[in-house]
């Protein structure tokens, strides 16, 4: 837990510096100072990156694999929390799209704490940004979230 409040801490300037200019660029694309909503984000985020790279994330996401972006995230998930991510078999119905994937998250003694479905492939009716959406709550000492925001 120690290592994650100084982690929050030091990003918390970087992190006040990337809404401001969030802020900055909404306000120069509306002409007029507004809040800054969460739906606001990612597209301000996307307007950012563009002009600093000259790269969409669109188009740098091609170089990387779905594979290897989800085997480092388990290795990630992994010594930061000491959990195994790995991909399970989805029953008759269970999930809302063919191409959803569900982890099954366990602890080092394999013991399952939960799942994740990761809907990670656009397609028409489905959000353009990162979502996250609790299916059922659990009391934890600590609260992991992972986005995932990949394009293939």
């Amino acid at each position: 837990m120690k290592t994650l409040i100084t982690l929050s801490q030091q990003i918390k300037k970087k992190t006040r510096k990337e809404i401001e200019l969030l802020e900055f660029e909404k306000e120069t694309e509306t002409g007029k100072k507004e809040e800054l909503y969460s739906w606001d984000k990612n597209y301000y985020r996307e307007i950012v990156q563009q002009r600093k790279t000259a790269y969409s994330s669109k188009e740098i996401s091609g170089y990387f694999s779905l594979g290897g972006c989800m085997e480092g995230i388990s290795i990630l998930v992994n010594r930061l929390y000491g959990l195994k991510i790995q991909v399970e078999e989805v029953g008759e119905g269970e999930v809302w799209h063919e191409s959803v994937y569900k982890l099954g998250v366990y602890e080092e003694n394999n013991e399952l704490i939960g799942y994740i479905y990761a809907d990670l492939f656009a397609r028409d009716g489905k959000l353009d940004m990162p979502s996250h959406f609790t299916i059922q709550s659990f009391n934890f000492i600590f609260y992991i979230f992972i986005s995932l925001y990949i394009y293939f």
